[in-house]
């Protein structure tokens, strides 16, 4: 039996847009380096989400490259290209068939972004030298 004082854990919750998931419980997104050098989902990416979604109301996928300019990570997934949608839908699919709501995070690496990935400098609105990160 659960303890009185989590039960609002394991009610449902419905969102501001009107949706409703089934629990409070959300996987954050975690960064797992894992699909293909064009952002495409690997297999072992579908793997990861394919045992995780289980009992959980929603799960946020890791942050997703928006744009090809501002890529952070090796292994970051994309969102930016129909290349990216078969992987973005079995993925979606597969937290579905696990009960959850699949949501993804969008992510543009901006000032910190990995210049030596991409072979350019970064795409950021302003300048930002290193200090101004310090601290942060």
């Amino acid at each position: 039996m659960t303890d009185p004082k989590y039960a609002k854990l394991f009610t449902p919750y419905t969102l501001n847009n009107g949706v409703t998931i089934k629990n409070r419980m959300v996987v954050a997104p975690m960064t797992h380096w894992a699909s293909n050098e064009d952002g495409t989902f690997s297999a072992e990416e579908q793997r990861f989400i394919g045992n995780r979604a289980q009992d959980f109301g929603m799960f946020i996928l890791a942050a997703s490259l928006v744009s090809p300019e501002g890529k952070s990570f090796v292994g970051e997934p994309g969102v930016f290209g129909e290349q990216h949608l078969a992987g973005l839908q079995q993925a979606a699919q597969t937290i579905k068939n696990q009960g959850a709501k699949a949501v993804i995070q969008l992510h543009h690496g901006g000032a910190k972004l990995a210049a030596a990935l991409i072979g350019q400098e970064a795409a950021a609105p302003s300048a930002v030298s290193e200090e101004d990160f310090q601290g942060r």
